[in-house]
């Protein structure tokens, strides 16, 4: 049977090679859009675990993100991991800013502000975007922040300002705090804390009377001053952006979602943040963007993929009906010499599977038959389409498919 499917596929070579031409266009598109997939995937992944969704805490309509004067519970919400449905696991990078003022400066009255920092990224002052520029001194680095070191960053021109030498190594600051007792008669009680910082380098910003240095310098003071220490900002990176959706349900215990309106969103009667108003913004807008686009980019190529498959069932079809239509009156001598209807239909099944896979075969040459599967599918579908065409065709009367073929 197959050196005489073969002889009739070469009486009658153009239909086998545009079935050929065919198979081969739409296996090639086939398996272009499989690596298309795996690329975008990859990718996807790739995005989903690199792109930094920050946590930010701010005020609760989300509009301010300093100066907040937040009580120290905020960051052992994000550092204690022991607390309370605590934020410990989900935050890393962690960022704060304190912010106490100087009574005197080198033993002269001063007001200055020294702000505690664990990361310069926190002021927009200090980074190349916000137009600041940090001269380190040998030893130091930005990294220095992040240390319990009693160093600080001055103004440029900050030291010819207070009258002090050039070569000045360390600046001497007192901090000081008054509290009034409850009795009229009663003395106020005077705190004060006297830190030597080193400097660790010179800023050039529009700001001229802030020192900055590490936060661990700052809440040593407020140690000092026997006060508990009040944070102006916070803000930290998600450990996991696989953490994301458990993080908001565990932030409502602590946090308020940031409202237009400035209303706390009553998640509990119960919860912490009642009495403490503070909201804690996720910013994922670009983790978002970027994988709704490569999530819409799959979705596209999977409906193309079934597209093909579906035009794949459609052209065994209409072409293995066009074909047989075609030879008409072969298939009625051979069903007049008694050739039974499922030897007529081998025959053609023979014919034009062998162009299909051959076809889908040199499409798939340059993706190395990936995914394989795929291609089986592609030759399956039309195949099914074939047999119906050839069903409806050969289930015609003798008579019916003579009259049609003159």
């Amino acid at each position: 049977m197959l050196t005489h499917t073969l002889n009739r596929m070469k009486r009658a070579p153009l239909p086998m090679l545009g079935v050929l031409l065919f198979a081969g266009i739409l296996a090639a598109v086939l398996c272009g859009l499989h690596a298309s997939n795996e690329k975008e995937r990859q990718s996807y992944d790739e995005v989903y675990h690199t792109i930094p969704v920050t946590l930010t805490v701010t005020n609760l309509q989300g509009t301010s993100r300093d100066n907040l004067r937040m009580p120290a519970w905020v960051a052992e919400v994000f550092t204690d991991k022991y607390m309370l449905g605590s934020l410990y696991h989900y935050a890393s990078d962690l960022r704060l800013k304190s912010t106490l003022s100087t009574s005197t400066l080198n033993g002269r009255a001063a007001q200055l502000k020294v702000i505690g920092l664990t990361s310069a990224e926190i002021v927009p002052a200090l980074t190349k975007e916000g137009g600041g520029i940090v001269q380190w001194r040998d030893g130091y680095d930005e990294g220095s922040l992040s240390s319990e070191e009693a160093l600080c960053i001055i103004p440029d021109g900050f030291l010819a300002a207070q009258n002090l030498p050039e070569d000045t190594s360390a600046i001497t600051c007192t901090f000081q705090r008054i509290e009034h007792p409850l009795s009229i008669d009663a003395e106020p009680i005077i705190y004060t804390y006297e830190q030597i910082f080193t400097i660790a380098g010179t800023y050039v910003s529009r700001d001229n009377d802030v020192l900055y240095c590490p936060y661990a310098a700052v809440a040593a003071a407020y140690a000092g001053l026997q006060q508990e220490v009040v944070i102006d900002a916070l803000s930290a990176t998600l450990s996991s952006n696989e953490l994301l959706d458990a993080l908001r349900t565990d932030m409502s215990a602590w946090f308020a979602v940031p409202s237009a309106t400035g209303e706390m969103t009553q998640w509990d009667t119960t919860m912490y943040y009642n009495s403490y108003p503070y909201a804690l913004d996720i910013n994922d807008s670009i983790l978002e963007r970027t994988t709704t686009t490569l999530e819409n980019s799959l979705l596209v190529n999977n409906i193309c993929t079934v597209l093909i498959f579906v035009i794949a069932a459609c052209a065994g079809f209409f072409l293995g009906f066009l074909i047989v239509r075609q030879r008409g009156k072969e298939i009625a001598l051979m069903r007049t010499m008694g050739t039974p209807n499922p030897a007529i239909y081998t025959g053609f099944v023979v014919e034009q599977m062998l162009s299909v896979t051959l076809g889908a075969f040199i499409g798939g040459a340059y993706f190395l038959w990936q995914p394989l599967e795929r291609l089986l599918l592609f030759i399956g579908v039309y195949f099914v389409g074939l047999t119906a065409a050839l069903v409806i065709f050969l289930n015609k009367n003798l008579m019916t498919t003579i009259k049609e073929d003159e």
